[in-house]
């Protein structure tokens, strides 16, 4: 996560398309390409991504993730800020959904980290963050959709790894009609689809369907 796109261009090549995505309400995890190591201005640590051309970077999207930024900034200004990066990683214990309630966290989380921010108000549907990738070629509307349709499309020259926050439940536009459908997914990388008439309604992504923990998330989504 970085605090603004110009501080991205530090390391990655960001073209217009991959700035509009990352500061759209709906805020993914963009992959970016990094830079060769002779143009890089703000180099990151080769722990990061390592063997690997892509990063994937985010804008702050919470108050808090601004807040965090804003530490030492004087009348916001980006070079009197003492973050400008950080590295981040979803809060849970390898194959298990992401821990949101403080207890849990507390309980489950004390042997890895070496603190806790907690807040009194409790998560009440936990989500991982959407990830995408900017495709090269531009194809149109998804599925056909009527540009005059209210529901929301998602663009074809977006590839999704991971469909969560910001993009679920969000309903997909059919071309015709059909019978209402459950399709409950895979053993591995689950998600869950319903139909109802002209839409699909899909989950947001849940995991592998190995423990008893995914199961449970899985039956409250």
């Amino acid at each position: 996560m970085a605090a603004s796109v110009k501080v991205l261009r530090g390391f990655c090549e960001v073209t217009s398309d991959e700035q509009e995505l990352l500061e759209s309400p709906k805020r993914p995890i963009v992959l970016l390409k990094k830079k060769h190591p002779d143009a890089v201005l703000d180099p990151l640590s080769d722990d990061v991504a390592p063997n690997n051309q892509f990063v994937g970077c985010m804008l702050p999207y919470t108050p808090l993730h601004s807040l965090l930024f804003s530490v030492g900034g004087k009348d916001h200004a980006e070079e009197t800020r003492t973050l400008s990066v950080l590295v981040m990683t979803s809060g849970n214990l390898s194959e298990e959904p992401i821990v949101h309630r403080n207890d849990d966290a507390i309980k489950k989380l004390s042997g890895t980290v070496d603190a806790f921010l907690s807040h009194n108000r409790d998560i009440f549907m936990r989500v991982d963050d959407s990830v995408v990738r900017v495709r090269s070629t531009e194809c149109g509307m998804r599925n056909g959709c009527d540009p005059g349709s209210q529901v929301p499309v998602v663009p074809c020259s977006i590839s999704f790894f991971r469909r969560a926050r910001g993009y679920a439940p969000e309903a997909i536009a059919f071309q015709d009609t059909g019978p209402e459908v459950l399709g409950c997914g895979a053993d591995l990388k689950n998600t869950f689809t319903l139909t109802k008439g002209s839409f699909a309604i899909p989950s947001q992504h849940i995991g592998d369907m190995e423990n008893y923990e995914t199961l449970k998330f899985f039956e409250n989504v």
